[in-house]
């Protein structure tokens, strides 16, 4: 069958009339033309295609091109096109059959250098084809060279190829912009004079994406430089301009079903087939497949770990596709980001679980993660507090231990005016039970402005009021209240009474069975004994203390081996 050419298919594409040099992938590009393959594979518009065109033209030898289309999965017409793109080469060939080996016969008597460049290979997706290029790649003589551009990796043998040497490859990490790059596309080819700190924030904000910074300087250029800063901070997947790219050259490409996957798993910071799964409410086997099949057609789907096991999506493309979520079905993002909550809950990831149940504004989950045990191992004082502040004042009413909790962790970090205004509040509205918290609080917050006679009256006051209380159930707080007056009186170097205290203390630990509190009290002892200069009672307890040490217990033993240190060199 005749299959017209078009000649346009067969230009080498023209050289940019703003180009970033990039000598280092050019020289990459030039040692791969010793092997037989050159495999460039990234998503849209990371400049795969520029940098092939600009690399053999600073090299002087390039050979011949086609710019494929899905009508090429025809094998008659890419062989017609593959002839055509030969024979302007120089190398007079005519496909007589669905074969090749008349073609590699004739690259055998041409002397110099073919290269040929197959764009856009990821629209092949006939076997006949992929047979005939791999046949083409084994049997083609030295002076061959062939190189394909793809958004995916291809079916073709590559691992025989890269493990006989044969194989050079660039992928889309070594396609990103470093901010050296950014920095000549936008201040030296647009004349954009963006600050140093401008430039960080689009290559961070871009993660190197040629055309998401492309699109960008379109973007500044239509604005003053005045509201630059502001766009530059705020730039995002939702911009008009990178928003009409990734909806007509990689969203419309996708099936429905894809699309919705993308769409509905955007807003996890973080996915893997299990998120996905409890998300979507789908088989983890058909999730793990999905995501398979997005990394392979490389749909700006970060691996995280060299399992393969967790992704992570572009940021922009990640904005996008909440944008178009937002669009299409926007009463279903609360649900979505309740399910990630309660499957980041269960599997020990406590701040992406409050995180979600935040955006979802799920009130009740948000409190119950909150009052999690031990909560400062797992959010840093930062999030707790932010968290709170989220929350409705109906909430914190219900809850009030959220809001003793709000007032240690103010404390933990240091915001003691803070601290104090919201103690204030809560100590007028607050249960007896709650109040008595509050009490312990003020102690507290009296010891870190070293207002050290307030802490110990408000502690003394505190432990008339357990006195009232059975001395079992008040076991705990009269321990923690006392070896704190130990300390205050350390602090004030009271040492008889320093000493008083942490003798109580030790007894108290005893009742309650507290190893580690025992042990702090009777090395609390031993300070004050060394400010005494009682260096051998400190010595002969310091003794007793390392030779019945436990390993759960190696920060005591350690503070007792260096007051061991001290106390020995006292009594030299």
């Amino acid at each position: 069958m005749f299959h017209p050419i078009l000649q346009t298919k067969l230009l080498k594409p023209r050289p940019r009339p703003l180009l970033v040099p990039r000598p280092h992938l050019w020289q990459k590009l030039k040692q791969g033309l010793s092997g037989k393959l050159t495999l460039v594979t990234a998503p849209a518009g990371y400049g795969k295609t520029t940098l092939v065109s600009t690399a053999l033209e600073q090299m002087g030898h390039f050979g011949a091109w086609i710019a494929l289309d899905e009508r090429d999965n025809d094998p008659q017409r890419f062989l017609a096109y593959l002839a055509a793109a030969v024979q302007g080469a120089g190398i007079l060939w005519q496909p007589e059959s669905a074969e090749l080996p008349s073609l590699i016969n004739q690259l055998t008597t041409y002397a110099s250098p073919v290269r040929l460049v197959l764009d856009d290979y990821h629209l092949i997706t006939t076997t006949a084809v992929h047979e005939w290029v791999a046949f083409l790649i084994d049997h083609a003589p030295p002076n061959f060279h062939l190189i394909l551009t793809s958004r995916v990796e291809p079916p073709l043998p590559l691992a025989r190829w890269r493990a006989r040497g044969q194989l050079q490859e660039i992928g889309f990490q070594e396609l990103l912009f470093a901010e050296t790059e950014t920095a000549v596309l936008l201040n030296q080819l647009h004349a954009l004079d963006l600050s140093a700190a401008d430039l960080q924030t689009l290559t961070e904000r871009t993660e190197g994406w040629i055309t998401a910074l492309q699109l960008s300087a379109l973007s500044l250029r239509q604005r003053a430089p005045a509201e630059r800063r502001p766009f530059i901070q705020n730039f995002a997947g939702n911009d008009r301009h990178l928003f009409d790219y990734l909806l007509t050259e990689v969203m419309a490409q996708q099936p429905a079903a894809r699309q919705t996957f993308l769409q509905y798993t955007a807003f996890l910071t973080e996915l893997n087939a299990a998120s996905c799964a409890a998300v979507l409410e789908h088989p983890p086997t058909e999730m793990q497949q999905m995501l398979q099949a997005i990394e392979q057609e490389n749909l700006f789907l970060i691996p995280l770990d060299n399992r393969r096991e967790w992704y992570r999506y572009h940021h922009l493309f990640a904005d996008f596709l909440r944008q178009q979520l937002t669009q299409r079905d926007p009463s279903a993002i609360p649900l979505l980001h309740q399910r990630a909550s309660r499957w980041y809950a269960a599997h020990g990831r406590l701040d992406a679980a409050v995180s979600h149940s935040l955006l979802a504004e799920d009130w009740p989950q948000v409190a119950e993660l909150l009052q999690t045990e031990d909560l400062l191992r797992h959010l840093s004082p930062h999030k707790i507090l932010s968290s709170l502040a989220q929350l409705p004042p109906s909430v914190l009413d219900q809850h009030p231990r959220l809001a003793t909790m709000q007032l240690w962790v103010l404390l933990e970090s240091g915001q003691l005016d803070e601290a104090e205004s919201r103690l204030q509040w809560l100590e007028k509205t607050a249960s007896a039970e709650v109040k008595q918290e509050c009490l312990v609080i003020r102690i507290h917050l009296a010891r870190h402005r070293q207002a050290y006679e307030q802490a110990i009256t408000l502690s003394e006051e505190l432990l008339q009021q357990l006195s009232s209380v059975s001395a079992t159930r008040s076991l705990s707080q009269r321990l923690g209240t006392v070896f704190g007056l130990a300390e205050v009186y350390y602090q004030m170097a009271n040492w008889a009474a320093a000493e008083a205290r942490f003798a109580e203390a030790a007894a108290l630990s005893q009742q309650a069975g507290s190893v580690a509190f025992n042990l702090r009290a009777r090395l609390g002892a031993v300070q004050v004994w060394l400010a005494q200069g009682r260096g051998e009672l400190a010595v002969s307890v310091l003794a007793d203390i390392l030779a019945a040490a436990e390993p759960d217990f190696s920060t005591e033993a350690a503070v007792a081996q260096q007051l061991l240190t001290e106390a020995m060199a006292s009594l030299a």
